[in-house]
């Protein structure tokens, strides 16, 4: 269509012309605007493009600014170097333990308590953006590691507060103003987990930092401290610092970077700091473990708690930690030689005590490494196929 361009909507309509809400209300001023059958953004151009951000690109600090005196670090774990800055990281291959040790940090951080019974905490406000478990599995996870704290969870009230699946990410275009918005005023922000929070960004590629880098200026602007989970990819090296999957610039980008290993689901799960946060002063931490425990009442299981231990303290325990292994691949062994098979069944094949088999099966389904249905009147066991080390998260 050409000709004049319209005077008010009758003359859009008149010409053949379509109107759309989306655009903003026509006035006097519209005979300079777009064709009748283009609709005018809320903001940007005609064309629909993204308003161009004004705040500077690049911001100065000169050597007066620099012999100020330094602001006195804002640690939430001091002894594992956890401040605002740029994002930490708990890296690990799955079941390996990750989310576990996160949600316990952030029930710590939200209550008070001590982390994994050893680290010192600020108390705070804590925020958990969930990419992978859901509201289900998160919630439980919750419930029973407060109970295995002692904790009253609903005491806690919005100093803990989880969001699942949520349609933000770090690669979407206003993704800095949308995460600072939503962080504004928490303590620890979890982010769990990296490839669910960049899926349109190959974490291969270098230009993955830029995304972490976003969350290093939010912090800047909030006093957020931001702690990212991520996989572990197929390592070609011994070295602890490439365990994380993708580009070494996910490394790069990090603060303090936490590795967890183990060799089996149920044994102590190997922590190891490979890197540190600027803030910090000293070496990074020698590798220390944490224990998984289940805690009973009335011989009942009712919740987790993890406990730190020194290296020394686990190796001692060593035969224990055997023993429990070759229960658990005694007990997979089974399941997975007849899926669908009920408590009854494995305890007869596998001539384990009652209260051993019911402990290790409850937490073999707490860590996912076996699924539980009801039939009937009974429990039936299944075991999930294996991810991958490598897999991807479709997009």
């Amino acid at each position: 269509m050409t000709g004049a361009a319209p005077k008010d909507a009758g003359d859009v309509l008149d010409r053949g012309g379509a109107l759309s809400p989306h655009g903003q209300p026509m006035e006097t001023g519209a005979s300079e605007g777009a064709p009748p059958t283009t609709s005018v953004p809320r903001s940007g151009n005609a064309k629909g493009k993204q308003p161009k951000d004004e705040r500077p690109a690049i911001i100065w600090h000169t050597a007066a600014d620099l012999a100020t005196p330094l602001e006195e670090t804002k640690w939430v774990v001091e002894g594992l170097y956890l401040a605002p800055g740029r994002p930490h990281m708990i890296a690990g291959y799955g079941f390996s333990g990750k989310t576990l040790a996160a949600q316990s940090l952030a029930l710590s951080v939200a209550s008070g308590k001590d982390v994994w019974g050893f680290f010192s905490v600020e108390p705070g406000t804590v925020r958990h953006l969930d990419y992978e478990m859901g509201y289900q599995a998160t919630k439980r996870r919750y419930q029973r590691l407060a109970r295995g704290m002692d904790l009253d969870l609903a005491s806690l009230g919005d100093r803990l507060q989880v969001t699942n699946y949520p349609r933000v990410y770090l690669d979407d275009p206003d993704a800095e103003d949308a995460y600072a918005e939503a962080c504004d005023g928490a303590d620890l922000v979890i982010l769990d987990a990296l490839c669910g929070a960049t899926p349109a960004t190959d974490e291969n590629a270098s230009m993955v930092r830029a995304r972490l880098d976003i969350l290093a200026r939010i912090s800047e602007q909030t006093g957020s401290t931001f702690v990212i989970i991520h996989h572990a990819g197929k390592s070609r090296t011994s070295d602890s610092r490439q365990t994380g999957r993708g580009s070494s610039a996910i490394f790069d980008a990090c603060g303090t970077q936490l590795v967890m290993t183990a060799s089996g689901n149920t044994t102590p799960k190997k922590v190891e700091m490979t890197k540190t946060a600027g803030d910090a002063i000293g070496e990074p931490l020698d590798p220390f473990f944490l224990l998984v425990e289940d805690v009973f009442s009335n011989a009942i299981n009712v919740g987790l708690r993890i406990l730190y231990r020194k290296a020394d303290e686990v190796e001692d325990s060593g035969p224990e930690a055997d023993a429990l292994e070759r229960d658990v691949t005694k007990i997979i062994g089974i399941i997975e030689a007849d899926p669908g098979c009920s408590q009854r069944t494995i305890r007869s094949k596998a001539r384990m005590k009652n209260e051993r088999l019911q402990q290790l099966l409850v937490r073999l389904v707490d860590e996912e490494r076996v699924i539980r249905t009801k039939s009937g009147n009974a429990y039936c066991y299944t075991v999930p196929e294996e991810p991958d080390e490598l897999w991807e998260h479709p997009l």
